[in-house]
């Protein structure tokens, strides 16, 4: 049985939910946000009431990189979608149909890319750059919304 609970949201944030609505299903979103962060609080608890063993800690941080990664590539994808809103066309042809290195080497969207790895990281890029997971999640989540955005608009032109 599903039951319903109401949330206070600061006003910038209400419009922005308001102006996207249909473009989100809030339910879900809500449910894989609480669903995760209780699930890491459990998981917290659990591991100051007792000693892990190096299994389960190897178990834990997996399930921890998992869970980072699905966050990078989401808000990778969200940075590719905002490039490409207001891309140039001929960038924009060229982010959609380059293989991920030419994308990487490719002066107007290097920038970019470079520009999400230091967001996203939090790090210099040229420290990002060492970790190539990471990298590659990054080019893929926003080549991914790169091409969700061309998707919506390519029809249109």
């Amino acid at each position: 049985m599903a039951r319903k609970i109401t949330l206070t949201v600061p006003d910038g944030l209400y419009e922005q939910i308001d102006q996207w609505r249909n473009a989100f299903n809030l339910s879900r979103i809500f449910q894989e946000a609480m669903t995760d962060a209780i699930r890491r609080k459990e998981e917290f608890q659990q591991r100051v009431n007792k000693e892990d063993s190096m299994a389960e800690i190897i178990r834990r941080l997996r399930r921890e990189k998992i869970s980072y990664e699905k966050k990078t590539f989401r808000e990778a994808e969200e940075e590719g979608r905002k490039w490409a809103a207001r891309a140039a066309y001929e960038d924009l042809i060229t982010a959609v149909n380059a293989p991920d290195e030419i994308v990487e080497r490719h002066p107007a969207l290097a920038e970019q890319i470079t520009q999400t790895m230091e967001r996203l990281s939090r790090m210099p890029a040229n420290v990002s750059a060492s970790f190539e997971s990471f990298r590659g999640t990054v080019v893929s989540g926003w080549k991914h919304g790169v091409y969700a955005f061309w998707s919506l608009v390519q029809h249109r032109i």
